[in-house]
């Protein structure tokens, strides 16, 4: 028998034992059916890794699960950006939410569309928080703040080419106590493309034509996405089509 057809069997087969030892209810999904259909989700607790180069869609992987969790399943988010102020990142969710329902010349919102989105959150809020330095005290400190306790929470993002190994090591450290402690999935943006024994899981997404000379006229980008699962040592690959204008992925499997 081919070996693709017995690892597609495998992995089904992993899927469903996983579905079966978790509830449901303890599982996070995406959205995105590379990891929704072959592991059901990230199951609560876990601290997951999504690295890649600048430009190819992790910000863009981030939104999604959020929106997915927060307008699909009701699920509380806490989004917290070292780089952009609250109002900018409500701006980004937004804009990717209702890309085909803005005036490409003026950028504006119909209102009706605009009150929708309201209402969505107000359902299951999305709490936006902004952090100078990965401050873990402070994000625990959240919890007991908010209205509602997230059950999501993304961290964009950690990283930079002047971080030493020692600093990375230790936020992640910290980021996966906060995982297993609060029992929250925790989403991490990286800019470093490295796994560490500390995450749960890590998502490598790359181009490998992305930095050829005449790359920056595509509009579409074919992404290949690498799954590391650290629990048990499986590796899933898989790719998607990335839109650069609208920002948006076409999940492709």
């Amino acid at each position: 028998m081919d070996k693709s057809i017995l690892r597609r069997k495998f992995d089904k087969e992993i899927s469903k034992a996983r579905s079966i030892i978790y509830d449901e209810c303890d599982m996070i999904k995406t959205g995105y059916k590379l990891i929704d259909e072959r592991y059901g989700g990230f199951r609560k607790g876990e601290l997951i890794l999504i690295s890649s180069d600048g430009g190819i869609g992790i910000r863009t992987f981030a939104f999604d699960t959020l929106i997915y969790n927060a307008i699909n399943n009701k699920i509380p988010v806490l989004y917290i950006s070292f780089y952009k102020k609250p109002f900018a990142v409500i701006l980004d969710i937004i804009y990717h939410i209702c890309i085909e329902g803005i005036d490409p010349l003026t950028c504006e919102i119909e209102n009706s569309e605009y009150e929708e989105i309201l209402q969505c959150f107000r359902e299951s809020p999305v709490y936006i928080h902004h952090q100078n330095i990965p401050n873990m005290d402070e994000i625990l400190k959240l919890f007991d703040d908010l209205e509602q306790e997230p059950q999501l929470i993304i961290i964009d993002k950690i990283g930079h080419s002047d971080m030493n190994e020692k600093e990375y090591i230790e936020i992640l450290d910290a980021l996966n106590k906060i995982a297993e402690m609060k029992n929250v999935n925790v989403l991490v943006l990286s800019e470093i493309q490295e796994s560490t024994r500390m995450v749960d899981y890590s998502i490598m997404m790359y181009n490998e034509d992305f930095y050829e000379e005449d790359s920056y006229l595509r509009d579409v980008y074919n992404v290949n996405i690498e799954i590391e699962d650290h629990n048990c040592g499986n590796i899933v690959c898989g790719s998607l089509e990335y839109f650069k204008t609208t920002k948006h992925f076409i999940d492709c499997l």
